[in-house]
């Protein structure tokens, strides 16, 4: 009997350290990014965290929309025009309203304006990328504006992409921090790359004039700012590789009357030929998140 208990006494001892034995060799999970094809992809991770920060993989564009809450054909046509295109193209196209001369106007709106890009004095006038669609004001008929604006998102959105960029953002306080990483997925030369990161607000509630007199509606993708100089910081230039990577960080205060919550981000890759013989411009690709 004595013997049966000592037999039992050493079992259940065998079976304790094994026991803590198998507990010292459990591997503890580690959260992180399991894409390898993300920027930040940890190999040490067992559990995906859903914070993979994946490279651009398609071609967007940009829509531009001068404007003001003093002109009436802007009210009746223009504003029903661009709600409607930012419902359709929600995905690929970011929307950005400049506003002239009234209290919704920034300085890198009135900048953007005065370009060659996007100079008139028609009011409103459209554009998509780096192209007025309507230069000398919208038509009457808001179909056919969404129509045509509609045509030239397809027409870009529709390229093959060549480079695209990632953007994240954190507002810590009253401070708002941008982080961006630039890739070239095919090789370019004698080009020049700028990038610009703007900050839209939306949900702004404003009177706004119409043909018929005037209503008070709420304005979407209103420029606020641009975080860079307005047509961007320089990025890349000369002989550049494919997978090319290039990380920025930008900073700034935001306003304490601005939304927090109804802020749009957006980056927008400009292109310069080197040559001064051809001297094109225009934008590479764009991106944007909220």
């Amino acid at each position: 009997m004595k013997k049966s208990i000592q037999l039992l006494s050493i079992a259940l001892t065998i079976a304790g350290m094994a026991s803590l034995s198998s507990c010292g060799k459990k591997i503890k999970d580690v959260n992180g990014c399991k894409s390898t094809s993300a920027f930040n992809y940890n190999p040490a991770a067992t559990i995906d965290d859903g914070t993979c920060q994946m490279p651009q993989t398609d071609q967007k564009t940009i829509a531009w929309y001068v404007t003001g809450t003093w002109c009436p054909p802007c009210g009746s046509y223009g504003v029903p025009t661009f709600d409607k295109l930012g419902e359709d193209f929600a995905t690929s196209c970011a929307f950005v309203n400049l506003h002239s001369g009234d209290v919704f106007s920034s300085p890198a709106g009135d900048t953007l304006m005065k370009s060659k890009f996007f100079a008139g004095t028609s009011v409103p006038r459209m554009g998509e990328g780096s192209k007025l669609v309507f230069p000398a004001g919208v038509y009457t008929d808001i179909a056919q504006n969404v129509q045509k604006m509609g045509g030239a998102i397809n027409s870009t959105i529709s390229l093959p992409m060549y480079v695209g960029t990632f953007l994240s953002k954190s507002i810590e306080g009253n401070t708002l921090n941008i982080t961006t990483k630039t890739k070239f997925t095919e090789a370019q030369s004698d080009v020049d790359f700028y990038l610009a990161v703007y900050v839209n607000e939306n949900g702004l509630s404003a009177a706004q004039s119409t043909t018929t007199g005037s209503e008070v509606k709420i304005h979407n993708h209103i420029l606020r700012t641009s975080v860079t100089p307005v047509f961007g910081t320089w990025v890349a230039g000369g002989d550049i590789e494919a997978g090319k990577l290039i990380e920025k960080t930008f900073s700034r205060s935001l306003p304490a009357l601005w939304n927090a919550g109804n802020l749009e981000y957006i980056a927008v890759l400009y292109y310069k030929d080197a040559a001064t013989s051809t001297g094109r411009t225009g934008i590479a690709n764009v991106n944007f998140i909220k």
